[in-house]
């Protein structure tokens, strides 16, 4: 496993597609905070900001860099017989998928270690410090990164399975597009399903906001990591069971793509 990961990490480090992202990850985390503070609507604290700006950068930006990098990274090992040569190195199928999803894990880790530190260094001169509760911001903090490993396992899942770059690629963009209409989607019924209609004097809410719609609704919102960040980025309070949702989807992910690549053909 050691030397797996170290393989995949001399790859990262080479990949010049890795430290762009990078680069134009800690540079968005810069320009951000500052667009932000010409607008005198919005919030005036750096916390408020950061959970706006990290569920922006959740959805769609970093689940898209995490779907390219995953698909040019991990998507090496299906070219020039590397994937065949660690299997009669004495690897199992099983060591490099966890290798691989590990690898994927720390890119995410990189990238919000790049975010945090970019974004914390120019917001507290702008905004000043901390005014959430300090339960309120580790679980921000922790609910974040969570949403970030499953987007991780999600990538890892499409790039060992499709095992072609390109292929991955463009399943990855579909899932994420569909991600967000449905997101959108559900955030519409949640957010009608608030208001009452005055009809002939009597106050009636809307056909399609039935309160079993409204409850699948914020429960998918809740559940997907896209819709985890659509609420980081509207300035939603972050729920306890939303890292659970995360732990849940990079378990399902991970063991049925396992199950998948120790049966695939490896050519």
């Amino acid at each position: 496993m050691i030397k797996l990961l170290r393989a995949n990490f001399e790859r990262v480090i080479k990949s010049a597609t890795f430290w762009i992202f990078i680069a134009l990850y800690g540079f968005y985390a810069i320009f951000l905070p500052i667009i932000f503070k010409s607008n005198p609507l919005e919030p005036d604290y750096t916390d408020q900001v950061f959970a706006i700006n990290y569920g922006i950068a959740g959805f769609p930006l970093q689940g898209a860099i995490i779907a390219i990098l995953c698909s040019v990274i991990l998507g090496a090992d299906f070219h020039n017989s590397t994937l065949r040569n660690k299997i009669i190195m004495g690897h199992t199928r099983n060591q490099i998928y966890v290798a691989n999803l590990l690898t994927t894990v720390i890119i995410s880790l990189a990238l919000n270690a790049t975010y945090m530190m970019f974004f914390f260094m120019v917001s507290f001169p702008l905004y000043g410090n901390f005014t959430f509760p300090a339960k309120d911001l580790l679980l921000l903090f922790i609910d974040g990164t969570f949403m970030m490993f499953a987007y991780s396992a999600v990538y890892t899942f499409t790039a060992m399975i499709c095992r072609n770059p390109i292929i991955s690629l463009i399943v990855s963009t579909v899932l994420l597009s569909l991600n967000f209409i449905l997101i959108i989607g559900f955030a519409d019924i949640v957010n009608e399903s608030q208001y009452f209609y005055e009809i002939n004097g009597e106050w009636i809410a809307p056909n399609m906001s039935s309160k079993l719609l409204r409850d699948f609704s914020e429960f998918m919102l809740d559940f997907l990591p896209s819709g985890q960040s659509y609420q980081l980025a509207n300035n939603n309070i972050v729920k306890w069971q939303m890292p659970l949702y995360s732990l849940v989807i990079i378990g399902a992910t991970t063991g049925t793509g396992m199950a998948i690549f120790k049966k695939a053909n490896i050519k």
